[in-house]
């Protein structure tokens, strides 16, 4: 097994997930939620790019830095966020 450095991936992040449905991920589904990611970005970049709006780009650098550090840190965000619906 990879041994990863980021706090975030810790075994002890994983303890305490638990299934609640039987649905097993697919080769299908991991590719159309990759292709649906990478719309939304690519709508976004071009959208902020076109108009030039620095201010979105800032806010949105500030905001997933933010998101990144309560991720690590905080254990009760980080099981809301990784949680499978």
């Amino acid at each position: 097994m990879i041994k990863s450095g980021n706090p975030a991936l810790s075994k002890k992040s994983f303890e305490n997930l638990k299934s609640t449905s039987n649905e097993v991920m697919t080769l299908d589904g991991a590719v159309n939620k990759t292709a649906i990611s990478m719309g939304i970005l690519l709508f976004a970049a071009y959208y902020t790019y076109s108009n030039a709006i620095m201010d979105y780009v800032l806010i949105g650098s500030i905001g997933g830095l933010v998101v990144a550090i309560v991720t690590i840190f905080k254990k009760e965000i980080r099981n809301l966020l990784l949680e499978r619906r």
